[in-house]
């Protein structure tokens, strides 16, 4: 995950909000250029500040960027997945797929030794291998 700053202590939408500019300070050139972009995007940036810390990684002067209240953050932070604990924001854990269960090999050497003993020992190498595969799938639960 790309190391994002914290959004800092919010109390309410007023004391976010107050006395803040649009992002850009005296920077007009930056400002006009996110502008365009954020209208290009059918964002209307009137009234709203640039946040560029919400920006996705790679993309300055995001459109998404753009704020007018408490819930814009919330929202933003919760589809990137990013920490807000100020918002109280979690991201969530990403789950890869579970592992198959695997048996322990001494659990399914054990059952073969059983089927080798109740047929008397009458089983080449190639049908206790088979054995062995039979035994692991049906464990898992995996045998069609």
């Amino acid at each position: 995950m790309t190391w994002q700053f914290p959004c800092p202590n919010i109390q309410s939408d007023a004391t976010f909000l107050a006395n803040r500019d649009d992002g850009f300070g005296n920077d007009n050139v930056k400002r006009k250029r996110a502008h365009a972009l954020a209208r290009a995007a059918g964002v209307n940036p009137t009234g709203k500040i640039y946040c560029p810390s919400l920006c996705p990684p790679g993309e300055p002067f995001s459109p998404k960027a753009w704020i007018s209240d408490k819930s814009d953050i919330k929202r933003i932070c919760r589809k990137n997945n990013w920490d807000c604990p100020d918002m109280g924001v979690k991201a969530h854990s990403v789950e890869s797929e579970p592992k198959p269960y695997q048996v322990a090999d001494s659990l399914v050497e054990e059952e073969v030794q059983k089927r080798v003993a109740a047929a008397n020992g009458n089983v080449t190498p190639r049908e206790r291998l088979d054995m062995k595969h039979e035994i692991a799938e049906r464990a898992r639960g995996t045998m069609t």
